[in-house]
Order: C-alpha cells, then sequence, then structure tokens
C-alpha cells in the first residue's frame, strides 16, 4: 500500500483469518493493527518558534496542516515524508524532512536570510529562533549624587559629541575602545575619589574585585553605587 507521493509509507499486513495479526512496518508505535483496527500514530514532532508573524506546517504541495501562533510552541503528528515550515508564499518556505525513526533531517540552517536560527536536526524538535542581539558598547550607570567624567590612561579626558561631565543619577552608554579608564568624580582632583576599570574589544568592563561599591565586573554594565550616608543635624543654629 503506497505510491510515489511524499508522506505515504508501504507496510505488509498478513492476517490468517485469526485474532493475531502482524504488521512488518513497525517503528516505535508508528503504525499499529489491533484486530480489525489499522492506526497510524504517526511521530510526534514539537515545532518552536518565535518568528514574528503566523506561520504553518504544510506539505510539499502546500497543503496545510496546521497553522502556527507567533511566538508559538506546538506539537504535530506526522509521517514519513517531506514538509515545509513557513508563511504561505512560496519564497518564504523552507523544507525538512522526517525520516523512519522519527527524526528531522534535511532543515537549513538559518530561515529568511538567516534572521532566524533552524536547529533539531536528528532530533524530534525543530526550532526557529531569533538568536538574542549581542550586546555592545559599555553601559555605565552612575547612582552617585555627582557627576563624573571618565579620564584614559594618558590623562585625557573622554568626549562624546564634544561633552565631558555626565549627571548624578543617570544611565549612559558610551562606545569605549578597549583600554583602561579612571572613573572621576566631577570636580574633584584626578588622584582622589577615582577608581580604574578596563574595557576589553567587546566592550566588556573589569574592575578590582575588591572596589565593593561596584557591581558589573566581566560585564558590559558598570554600576557605581557608592555608599549611602545619613546626615543627622542636631546642631541649635543654622
Amino acid at each position: 500500500m503506497g505510491d510515489s507521493r511524499s508522506n505515504t509509507m508501504n507496510f505488509t499486513v498478513t492476517n490468517n483469518l485469526t485474532p493475531d495479526v502482524e504488521v512488518m512496518y513497525k517503528n516505535n508505535n508508528y503504525i499499529v493493527i489491533e484486530g480489525n483496527t489499522l492506526t497510524f500514530n504517526g511521530y510526534t514532532i514539537t515545532v518552536v518558534s518565535n518568528v514574528d508573524q503566523t506561520e504553518a506546517i504544510s506539505t510539499t504541495d502546500l497543503n496545510t496542516i496546521k497553522s502556527l501562533a507567533i511566538n508559538a510552541t506546538d506539537t504535530f503528528k506526522l509521517m514519513i515524508g517531506s514538509y515545509y515550515y513557513g508563511a504561505y508564499r512560496v519564497d518564504d518556505l523552507f523544507e525538512f524532512n522526517i525520516d523512519a525513526n522519527g527524526k528531522i533531517q534535511n532543515a537549513p540552517a538559518g530561515f529568511r536570510s538567516n534572521e532566524y536560527e533552524v536547529t533539531g536536526n536528528g532530533t524530534d524538535t525543530l526550532m526557529i529562533v531569533q538568536p538574542a542581539a549581542t550586546e555592545t558598547g559599555t553601559t555605565i550607570v552612575n547612582n552617585l549624587s555627582m557627576s563624573y567624567a571618565i579620564v584614559d590612561k594618558d590623562g585625557q579626558w573622554y568626549y562624546v559629541d564634544g561633552k565631558n561631565i555626565w549627571d548624578a543619577k543617570t544611565t549612559t552608554k558610551f562606545d569605549l575602545p578597549a583600554g583602561t579608564y579612571k572613573f572621576l568624580q566631577y570636580g574633584w582632583n584626578q588622584n582622589n575619589a577615582a577608581f580604574l576599570f578596563t574595557v576589553n574589544a567587546d566592550g566588556v568592563i573589569s574592575y578590582d574585585s575588591g572596589l565593593n561599591y561596584l557591581s558589573g565586573n566581566n560585564s558590559h554594565t558598570l554600576t557605581v553605587n557608592g555608599f549611602a550616608i545619613d546626615i543627622t543635624n542636631n546642631l541649635t543654629h543654622k
């Protein structure tokens, strides 16, 4: 039983007019015959997608099996054969196969000019996900009550668009070249109230781990917390 089209299978049933029925094509409960009942279980395939529009799983003649919602995880019972994942336009599809062991094969590495990564070959889960954006640059979160400046290893102040002083209680993203810098509270002598930090070629910050008023070591974000100080004035005059 079967033909040359995809999504069909060949199997042999031997029935000697007794309750015993033998299935010659039986793999992982893919096909089951019990008595007079022939059951096509197929293989359970999971599709995980965070594509930003409604997609679908369809046959290779573009008959939709099931639509997929945006950012969806869904399961299918599929036969051995070839399928399409994608929207309803022929130029927005990719083909994958289900092999005799119920595993995904021949899915491409990317979808939509590699905007999305495709994984799952050799497994029963097809994943179409957009890679997390690669973090770049260096962000400084200044929680101090004072503005600050950044000075390079040669003592030169760092400027962005003509600006070299950044306000208290602000978050600023910088594109600092790799090197060593000094964080300086503005208005103070450069040898006081300052600390050094290093930025690598990827914008990752590192500093002396003993500086417990900082956080964000080995990350893209340096947070300067400082120390909270309470001042109580019990004087009887101003």
